[in-house]
């Protein structure tokens, strides 16, 4: 099996147990990085696998009260 280098927004959300409305407002205030990949059948949103995982280390974690 291959690894997934990018993410549709859709797939970004799933795989870090996020909405989509997070990934997008993410990707619009800057803090993920996304790139549009544009064909003759339209455009789509693609977040870098490496992207991912930074943004969601950089996350405010939580401790057990």
């Amino acid at each position: 099996m291959s690894a997934r280098i990018a993410y549709d927004k859709e797939a970004a959300a799933e795989a870090v147990s996020v909405s989509q409305r997070v990934i997008d407002n993410a990707i619009r205030s800057g803090d993920l990085i996304a790139h549009t990949v544009t064909a003759k059948a339209g455009s789509k949103v693609l977040i870098g696998h490496d992207e991912l995982v930074s943004w969601f280390q950089a996350l405010p974690t939580r401790t057990a009260s």
